[in-house]
């Protein structure tokens, strides 16, 4: 068991002389510890309540088997100087003390990296375990009753996103399961049985949830299948694809001259008793005869069919003496079991074998008999003359071999043709054939030789086409070709050679685009290049002295020969030799970030980059357009990100040579089985709003006189993207205006350049590195002598405080400390951050006025007005004071209240949380308190310090503990408790 990640208690101060990693193992040792961590990275395995564990079950808690803390205090060693408020370790997080009486010891039954989740199963004898991924994969290991592993499969749930660590059935179907990822929950069924067509197949398979449906004839889980709590109606996995139902047919050949009063169907196998059953035999083309059930025999059932009539019988196969039909037998209108069995017939045996009758009758599958006399091969002997007749095919006449010697074009010559078993036709008249028109006299020379008289050759016939020499009419005597003054002069021998291939190395993934060089090289309609001697390049482009095409995939790191192969021949000549190296490494890409429109240089760093061709990015679900990236060096690559659909975290893909990038660790700690294919992505790029400017005057234009450098002055929204200086470029027009300042919250530029006189518009684009769409301000030449001005686009910013307030050492800008104050008057001012409105310029001038009255009532310095007092604090300046009393009895009234408990507001907090449980995001909540906290850790640590009520509380040490816990630093966590 895993510590679970959720649970965070208090750590005991150990004394010296004790180290604290040292694993416990005597009973006396055992405290009631939340757990002992073996090093900073990863926690050994510890117990967690078992009420915490979902699906456990009922039973006592571990308050109710955990000891009093008397008898713990009685057993510990000497050496443990604990205090009374030290044994209620975690009793201020946890709702149950951990306690660990007697350690369990087992060995793993399956072991893989990067786990995340469990849930376990029981189903048909088998235990199953499902176990989520940090890749966001769902693998499901079954597991026989000797807890072996018998098979695994693999879903992938939501690429790149880690399974959240609670997994829960579903109550009211254990057949799904839910779980859950960093952007969605998924409700997943827990097999996919459908996928197996067959019987075999499904049990072979090994999953504890799927079954064979035997009247339904399909792979399902076991309350899909009808009748499936009756003996042989569903078969379970844990039986073995040696119970799926099978027939045989008897007689297993028919002899299509035979007639035959039915088939006799020996079925075995997992099926329920078919009797009283509506049962036919389909022959397909539906074919069908009548079948009846007798009932069963010797464990198995018995049926009878009547064979399809003659007339349809199907036709035999041109050259084959026999036709296979398959028969099933159709259950309650579905065909449940097959088999197959074979018509044939002995009599089309001369036809199909003519040269070879005889041996082919003799050693056919099934019984037939070669008649000498009528020379034919028959299915019943009593149909040959009596007269000796061979039974094996070694008896059978036969041609024996024979030499001949080559004779000139138009020669004759006698041929001696020695034979072997020939006595029974000895005397007969014979002709020698060779080829389908040459015939020749033969004449017996005794019972084993004949000779074929003035046997001749024809000739050969004169080309077919410049240089095609047409096939020799009588192969038997060989032939010449014709001699080379009879070709055309004008065609002349070329022969294709290679010299060299470029690059000469490669990934072994493939795709790497090589160069063959040589001379020749057009020359065949058909060209083949062949890698290692079997496997083919792909998008193949020749010209006369070169061939480029794709190198595929290699098997290991190592070189294999290039073959270039013409006409399905021999290689062409010349040594090539391509070498499969290992595949490009990434290990890290730098920034993680990127605005929605895309367009931010990303760093990719690695290794072995000197062999990529070409390379891309592409994001999973919310990319649009994949980017084509630079390789810079051998172990960088820049990418420009691609945009994306809206904001969110996506894991994304490199495409190096055309093919996906697989990280090898990944792939080395792949959890699937070995049918899917990896995916080794381990990178994401969160894409966040795209970056807001705006100018720094409240104006609508900026004045410019000419001959003067124009300053620009840009304020920049607060964003989370974190561009680095460079990444910025500001231009008015074509005209780059140099960046001079970049802070926080401004961007100052200047252009020294005229911008031109002739009067326009000239647009004002603010972009990141890459081309960032960052949204266009425009600017345009007034008419008025000697302007220039800038007009602000921008009318909708995000809602948030400004990033200078602090709450502890806060130096802000303007003079108000108030952190409701200035959060207030922000909404006042800006009523469109949180309403749907457009605001006129006369609606902004009233806010303006009312929003200054509330700075002035809620400030404690004097109202020091003069003529040149702006005229929203003068249209309120005699109501204030009576304001500022409002103001100071509001927070007199809050002094007053009987102060709150810590149960009563912690009870308070958990009851409003609870209702907004599901409208925020709490994770990213704590994060940003957690950064606010860590910043100005000695502040807040030094107020607890001074503050009673928190020294008696330990709030400092709790403080303390987040931190460690925050950082994963559990030394700090010792040496401070």
């Amino acid at each position: 068991l895993r510590l679970a990640s959720n649970l965070r208690s208090s750590c005991l101060s150990l004394p010296s002389g004790l180290d604290p990693l040292r694993p416990l193992k005597r009973q006396e040792d055992l405290l009631p510890l939340s757990s002992l961590l073996a090093s900073p990275a990863r926690p050994p395995a510890s117990w967690v309540p078992e009420t915490s564990v979902p699906g456990s079950a009922p039973g006592p808690t571990p308050r109710s088997r955990s000891r009093p803390d008397t008898e713990l205090r009685s057993e510990l060693p000497s050496l443990f100087q604990l205090q009374p408020e030290q044994l209620d370790c975690g009793a201020a997080h946890l709702q149950h003390p951990l306690s660990i009486l007697q350690p369990l010891k087992s060995s793993p039954v399956f072991r893989a990296p990067g786990l995340t989740s469990v849930a376990v199963a029981s189903a048909n004898n088998y235990t199953v375990v499902f176990l989520g991924t940090v890749n966001g994969r769902l693998l499901k290991v079954n597991l026989n009753e000797s807890m072996q592993v018998v098979s695994r499969r693999v879903v992938t749930v939501a690429y790149g996103e880690p399974v959240h660590p609670v997994m829960q059935f579903d109550p009211a179907d254990p057949g799904y399961l839910y779980l859950m990822t960093s952007h969605q929950m998924a409700r997943v069924k827990v097999a996919a049985c459908d996928v197996h067509v067959t019987c075999a197949a499904c049990l072979g398979a090994a999953d504890a949830y799927c079954g064979w449906c035997a009247l339904e004839t399909r792979c399902t889980l076991q309350q899909d299948c009808a009748n499936a709590t009756q003996p042989h109606f569903w078969t379970s996995t844990s039986e073995g694809p040696g119970r799926c139902p099978a027939m045989t047919v008897l007689p297993a050949e028919i002899d299509v001259r035979r007639e035959y009063p039915g088939m006799i169907l020996q079925i075995s196998g997992s099926l329920p008793s078919l009797s009283g059953m509506q049962m036919a035999c389909d022959y397909g083309k539906d074919i069908r005869t009548v079948a009846r059930v007798p009932g069963p025999a010797y464990g198995h059932q018995i049926a009878y069919c009547n064979l399809l009539p003659r007339r349809q019988f199907p036709p035999f196969p041109a050259h084959q003496d026999h036709v296979t039909l398959e028969m099933a037998l159709r259950v309650n209108g579905r065909n449940i079991v097959s088999a197959n069995f074979t018509i044939y017939d002995c009599s089309r045996m001369a036809q199909v074998y003519p040269q070879a009758a005889c041996t082919r009758c003799l050693s056919a599958p099934w019984p037939c008999f070669w008649c000498t006399q009528q020379h034919t091969c028959v299915s019943n002997q009593s149909r040959c003359e009596a007269s000796p007749n061979p039974t094996d095919p070694q008896d059978c006449p036969q041609i024996l071999p024979l030499s001949l010697v080559p004779v000139p074009t138009g020669g004759s010559q006698d041929i001696l043709v020695p034979l072997a078993n020939a006595a029974s036709f000895h005397g007969a008249a014979l002709e020698c054939s060779l080829g389908p028109e040459d015939t020749f006299e033969a004449t017996w020379l005794n019972a084993s030789v004949v000779r074929c008289n003035q046997v001749a050759v024809s000739g050969v016939a004169s080309p077919r086409g410049p240089g095609r020499p047409s096939s020799p009419p009588c192969p038997l005597l060989g032939s010449h070709p014709p001699s080379p003054s009879n070709l055309t002069p004008a065609l002349r021998l070329q022969l294709p050679l290679v010299h060299n291939l470029d690059p000469k190395m490669g990934p072994k993934a493939g795709g790497t685009r090589i160069t063959i060089h040589g001379s020749d090289l057009h020359v065949g309609s058909e060209l083949q290049v062949l890698v290692n001697d079997t496997d083919p390049c792909t998008e193949l482009v020749r010209t006369e002295t070169s061939i480029t095409c794709t190198v595929p995939g290699g098997a290991q790191a190592a070189p294999v020969p290039v073959c270039v192969r013409l006409e399905r021949r021999g290689c062409v000549r010349g040594n090539l030799t391509f070498w499969y190296m290992p595949n490009p490494v990434i290990t890290a890409i730098s920034p993680r970030r990127s605005p929605v429109s895309g367009g931010r240089t990303i760093t990719v760093a690695g290794e072995r980059f000197h062999m990529v061709q070409n390379v891309s990015m592409s994001v999973h679900h919310i990319g649009r357009e994949p980017t084509l990236c630079k390789v810079l060096n051998a172990t960088l690559i820049t990418c420009p990100s691609p945009g994306a659909l809206s904001n969110a975290s996506a894991p994304v893909d490199f495409f190096i040579n055309g093919r996906a990038y697989a990280d090898e660790v990944a792939v080395a700690e792949e959890l699937g089985d070995p049918e899917e294919v990896p995916r080794g992505s381990r990178f994401r790029l969160d894409y966040l709003p795209n970056p807001q400017f705006s100018t720094a005057k409240r104006e609508k234009w900026i004045k410019h006189h000419p001959g003067e450098p124009l300053t620009l002055v840009i304020h920049k929204e607060q964003d989370s993207l974190g561009l680095e200086s460079h990444e910025y470029r500001v231009k008015i027009g074509q005209v780059a205006c140099d960046i001079q300042i970049i802070s926080e919250r401004v961007i100052h530029c200047s252009v020294n350049e005229s911008l031109g006189a002739a009067e326009g518009q000239l647009p004002i684009t603010v972009s990141g590195r890459g081309g960032a769409d960052s949204g266009p301000m425009r600017t345009r030449r007034s008419k008025t002598l000697g302007t220039c001005s800038v007009s602000v686009i921008p009318k909708s910013h995000p809602l948030g405080l400004p990033s200078s307030h602090h709450l502890v050492g806060s130096r802000p800008p303007l003079p108000l400390r108030s952190l409701p104050l200035r959060f207030w008057v922000n909404i006042l001012k800006n009523p469109q951050f949180v309403f749907d409105i457009e605001k006129t310029d006369h609606i902004d001038a009233c806010l303006s006025v009312i929003a200054q009255a509330f700075i002035d009532a809620c400030s404690i310095s004097d109202l020091q007005l003069g003529k040149d007092s702006p005229t929203n604090k003068l249209l309120y300046a005699k109501e204030i004071p009576e304001y500022r009393k409002v103001v100071q009895r509001y927070y007199k009234q809050i002094q007053d209240m009987t102060p709150l408990s810590e149960q009563e507001m912690n009870a308070h907090l958990a009851e409003e949380s609870r209702k907004y449980q599901n409208e925020f995001n709490t994770n990213v909540a704590m994060t940003e308190i957690y950064k606010y906290a860590k910043r100005y850790r000695p502040q807040i640590m030094a107020a607890l310090e001074a503050n009673p009520t928190a020294r008696r509380t330990q709030l400092q040490h709790k403080f303390e503990q987040v931190v460690a816990l925050m950082e994963n630093n559990i030394y700090e966590c010792y040496s401070e408790a």
